[in-house]
């Protein structure tokens, strides 16, 4: 990770090596290439470089092995979309990552389905407490922790242009969070389910 005081220094050094690639280097030097490349994107999104950030998540999207080793670039582009207000293309990217991980969305959402989704989340929460939730060891899945990252970016989003899938998102999270461990995201999670049970 880069520090925050640091992402103008980092960002020129990033770029200095990230144009030193060659195309060979992603076979014979994958994990520097992908990690160069994603930290280079995030330090121009940083810096406000939109369209940096975008070109620069290009290679990891294009030789990154597993969708698993993408979310970072998924979501670099994803933000870099908002920034240009084009939140219908950043929500339609996460809808097709977290497919991609396992997690199917409809494109159309009826209110029979927000119901269903709504009671069978607050069921699961009433059956346990809080102290359960808060005992639940961190995971260790990037798979989960990918989809909580993609998720909560197509909540933030999803308010303004989808409330009715946005409420299918944050049950997601919800439910994401209390199966096999919590991490970094589980608070928004349960953060934003809150406002959906009121």
């Amino acid at each position: 990770e880069i520090a925050a005081s640091s992402f103008l220094a980092a960002s020129i050094y990033l770029l200095q090596g990230s144009i030193l690639i060659q195309q060979g280097d992603w076979d014979d030097n994958y994990d520097v290439c992908l990690r160069l490349f994603t930290l280079c994107a995030e330090a121009q999104l940083a810096l406000g470089n939109i369209d940096d950030a975008i070109i620069n998540v290009i290679p990891v999207l294009t030789h990154g092995r597993s969708p698993q080793d993408k979310v970072r670039a998924h979501l670099v582009y994803m933000k870099a979309k908002i920034a240009k207000s084009e939140q219908k293309e950043a929500i339609e990217r996460g809808l097709v990552v977290l497919e991609q991980l396992g997690e199917f969305f409809p494109q159309r959402v009826d209110q029979t389905e927000i119901v269903n989704t709504l009671a069978k989340t607050q069921a699961l929460l009433e059956s346990t407490t809080v102290e359960e939730i808060v005992r639940q060891k961190a995971t260790d899945d990037p798979t989960k922790i990918a989809v909580l990252s993609i998720l909560m970016v197509c909540v933030r989003i999803g308010v303004a242009t989808n409330p009715d899938l946005t409420l299918l998102f944050i049950c997601r999270s919800v439910e994401v969070s209390m199966a096999g461990g919590l991490a970094a995201e589980s608070s928004f999670a349960f953060s934003v389910g809150a406002f959906a049970f009121c």
